[in-house]
C-alpha cells in the first residue's frame, strides 16, 4: 500500500515537471506578425485586352511627305509650274512661282506707269474677247522705240501665278509718252493643260480670287542684254464669271 503511495507521487512529480517545461517553452515562443505571416504579395501585370503584358503608348504615326510635282497651288487657290517658263521668258529672270519680290525692273532709261482704270476699250474699240486692259504709259528717251505688246505678270500671295504668252507677238513701236493698253489676261501660263499635236498646253482659266497684276513691257525685244519695264502693281480680281474688275 505504501508502495502504490509512492509511485504515485513520483509520477505526479513527473508531470508536474512536464507541464512546467511546457508552459516555459510556450512562454518564450515569439510573437508572429500578421502583416510578415505570409509572403509578400508580388504584383503580376495583367493582360490588357490588346494582350499587352506591361502597359505601352499608342503607336505614333510618322509623317509622311505628300509626294512632289506639279502644279502647285497656293493660298489663294491659283496653280502654278514652279520654275515654268513660256517661251517669251526663257532665258529671262521670270518665272512661274518665283516671289513677287524679286520682279524688278530691268531698264536704267524706262518707266512704266499706270494712266487709267482697268477697261475694256482700247484704241478706241471695245474687246471682242473679253479680255480688258490696264492703260499705262512708257517714258523715256527721246524717239520711237520698240517695245513687245504691253501685258501682266499676275501674282497671289506673293508668288507669280501668271505669265503671258507672246511668242508670237509682234513688237509694238512706241513714241513714248504715248498710251499704251496692258492686256489683263484671265488664262494663266503657269499650269500645264491638255495636249495638242503631242506637246502640254499651258493656259487654264485663273479660278476667282483676288490678285495684283503689273503690266509691263519688253524694250527691243531682240537686244541683248533684255532689258524688262514693269509698273507698281494694282489690285484686281477675278469674278465667278470671269470677269476682271479693279
Amino acid at each position: 500500500m505504501r508502495t502504490t503511495r509512492m509511485s504515485r507521487f513520483a509520477a505526479a512529480a513527473v508531470v508536474g515537471v512536464a507541464l512546467t517545461a511546457l508552459t516555459a517553452c510556450q512562454g518564450d515562443a515569439p510573437e508572429v506578425d500578421g502583416s510578415s505571416a505570409s509572403p509578400s504579395a508580388t504584383e503580376v501585370p495583367t493582360e490588357d485586352p490588346a494582350g499587352d503584358l506591361t502597359p505601352t503608348e499608342a503607336p505614333t504615326e510618322a509623317p509622311t511627305e505628300e509626294p512632289g510635282g506639279t502644279p502647285t497651288e497656293d493660298a489663294g487657290g491659283a496653280l502654278y509650274e514652279d520654275g515654268y517658263q513660256p517661251a517669251w521668258f526663257e532665258g529671262a529672270q521670270w518665272s512661274c512661282g518665283m516671289p513677287a519680290a524679286d520682279l524688278e525692273t530691268v531698264s536704267e532709261d524706262y518707266t512704266l506707269a499706270i494712266s487709267g482704270d482697268v477697261t475694256d476699250v482700247s484704241g478706241g474699240e471695245p474687246s471682242h474677247s473679253g479680255d480688258r486692259y490696264l492703260p499705262v504709259t512708257l517714258t523715256g528717251p527721246d524717239g520711237a522705240v520698240h517695245v513687245s505688246p504691253p501685258a501682266t505678270i499676275w501674282t497671289q500671295d506673293g508668288v507669280v501665278v501668271e505669265l503671258p504668252a507672246l511668242a508670237d507677238s509682234a513688237p509694238v513701236e512706241t513714241a513714248g509718252g504715248e498710251r499704251l493698253d496692258a492686256v489683263l489676261g484671265i488664262r494663266s501660263h503657269c499650269v500645264p493643260g491638255g495636249e495638242a499635236e503631242g506637246m502640254t498646253t499651258y493656259e487654264t482659266a485663273l479660278p476667282e480670287g483676288e490678285y495684283e497684276a503689273r503690266a509691263f513691257v519688253e524694250i527691243d525685244p531682240a537686244r541683248s542684254p533684255r532689258q524688262f519695264v514693269l509698273s507698281d502693281p494694282v489690285d484686281v480680281a477675278v469674278t465667278a464669271d470671269g470677269m476682271v474688275q479693279r
